[in-house]
């Protein structure tokens, strides 16, 4: 009889395709009011000139998610991985991951 290793408490698992994460995508740019469909399930606050969105997706999810900015012809300025937590409270991601 085989027994599996026992998970090590505190360490997260290897982030792989079928997990989802928190991300913060910060873009340059408006969406339209028609447009905002394309990004449901996300939070989206848009300021003058810059967008924010909040996505709690898979890594498949995330590439489509920007394929969708590409499409808009919108400057994506970064993306960081956060805590969920994060997104939950609209705090600054201290622990991000770019």
């Amino acid at each position: 009889m085989t027994t599996s290793p026992r998970p090590q408490t505190g360490v997260r698992p290897p982030l792989g395709m079928e997990q989802r994460a928190a991300y913060r995508i910060e873009v340059r740019g408006m969406i339209g009011a028609n447009w905002v469909t394309w990004f449901e399930g996300t939070s989206i606050e848009q300021r003058a000139d810059s967008i924010t969105i909040d996505a709690l997706v898979d890594q498949a999810a995330l590439r489509g998610l920007l394929g969708r900015l590409w499409d808009l012809n919108l400057i994506v300025i970064s993306v960081d991985r956060v805590e969920v937590d994060v997104l939950a409270t609209g705090g600054t991601p201290n622990d991000s991951q770019r």
